[in-house]
This record gives structure tokens, sequence and C-alpha cells, in this order.
């Protein structure tokens, strides 16, 4: 029944199962996983920002106020969170969301992935937040990620100076048989 609270709109969760979204035609779904990528940006841009100035207290020995700055990014999180579960409550009913929208909206959260260049962390946003909204009998790969949905292994830096984490490298056939040799003599 619409407006019925979110625990008690599927009572059985293999009922949740019983369909695939076929369709992607809710257009609160996508808000609702636009504004959670939002909150994770946020998050991520904030994050960053305050972790860049590591090297300054640093720099000036400011053990106090990296200390106080490491506390304070372990509390972004839960903040980014909060903030992102009081505009979903606010702008969307997010509690009241049939789960049907709930699918909806982790598959156009997928979507959001796509050329993300954080993909794992904002699933861990995403499951964060979701799972502080629905009952934990929904916590299963239908609404929140149990499984990463991109893979970060092919991930491109877009900044032309970008360099590689890690390089390999391969010795040839006559390096191996030198090196080899000299090593058993």
């Amino acid at each position: 029944m619409p407006g019925e609270c979110l625990v008690n709109s599927v009572r059985n969760p293999a009922e949740s199962k019983q369909m695939f979204p076929t369709r992607l035609d809710s257009s609160v779904a996508y808000d609702i996983a636009k504004a959670m990528m939002d909150g994770f940006n946020r998050h991520y841009q904030l994050f960053r920002t305050a972790s860049g100035r590591a090297k300054q207290r640093f720099e000036a020995a400011d053990w106090a106020g990296q200390q106080r700055a490491q506390r304070n990014r372990i509390e972004f999180y839960d903040l980014r969170v909060r903030e992102c579960l009081t505009r979903l409550e606010q702008d969307f009913k997010a509690g009241e969301q049939p789960m049907d929208i709930w699918q909806q909206v982790k598959l156009h959260y997928i979507g959001l992935l796509v050329d993300h260049h954080q993909p794992d962390l904002a699933e861990s946003f995403f499951n964060s937040v979701t799972t502080r909204i629905l009952h934990s009998s929904y916590f299963h790969n239908d609404f929140i990620f149990i499984r990463p949905a991109v893979s970060t292994e092919y991930i491109e830096n877009g900044e032309p100076e970008a360099y590689p984490t890690y390089r390999a490298y391969y010795p040839t056939s006559p390096q191996m048989q030198c090196r080899s040799s000299g090593t058993l003599i």
C-alpha cells in the first residue's frame, strides 16, 4: 500500500526477488540515486581537501593539529552519511519508498558509477546510507552492493602526466639466461 512504512512494504525478503525491474521508469529513483552520488562526491572532495593539508601540518610540526584533523576526517564519513539521509528523507521521503523504487535506485546508481574514479568507495557510501533506511531483511544484492558492480582494474586517469601506480618488468630470455648462469656458478 502506498505510504506504508518501508519496513512493512515487503514482509518477506524472498518476495522482493520476485522480479527484476524491466524498465527504469521512476524519476524519483534516479533523483535518489543522484542525491546519494552527490552526497558521496561532497564527502570525497572534503576528505581530499582536509587530507591535502596534512603535508603543511607535518612541515610545520603541528602534531596537535594533525591529531585533530585525523579525528575530524574519521567523523567526516558519518557526518556526510547523516547529511545524505536527511536530504533523502526531506526531499524524497526515502523511508516510505517501495522496494521496486529501491531496486531502481541501485540500478541508477550503478549507471552513475560507470565513469566515476572511486566506484568502490561510492558503493560503500551507498551501502552506508541504504542500510540506515532499509530493514536488515533487505541486505542482499538487490538493494545493496554485496559484490562490486564496477571494476576498478581499468579506471583511466584523465590527467596527462598521470603514471601508473606500479610498473611490471619482465626480463627477456637472454637476461634470464645470463643471470641464472651467473647465479649457478
